[in-house]
């Protein structure tokens, strides 16, 4: 997984990475602290992508401190276009 940066707010904090050397793309969401804001990190993600009418599947491990986040895109974006996944 390569990093792609972190989401903090008051005393939460979220790890956001990228998949590597994976046969398809994908976000990986890790709870630092706060897993409400995991929560809320992860709601705003998959909104953006029902709002850009982007089909996607989500995945959670490791008791909920882990959310994979997998876009279903024929043609791979962008790479600017994870920016509006992390930072919405």
């Amino acid at each position: 997984m390569k990093r792609i940066g972190t989401l903090k707010k008051m005393k939460a904090s979220v790890k956001v990475f990228e998949l590597a050397n994976y046969a398809v793309r994908g976000l990986v969401y890790e709870c630092v602290e706060g897993l409400d804001y995991l929560a809320e990190c992860v709601a705003r993600a998959c909104i953006s992508l029902q709002e850009n009418n982007i089909p996607f599947n989500v995945l959670i491990a490791d008791c909920g401190m882990r959310v994979f986040l997998f876009p279903q895109v024929l043609i791979a974006p962008p790479f600017c276009s994870w920016k509006i996944l992390i930072f919405p």
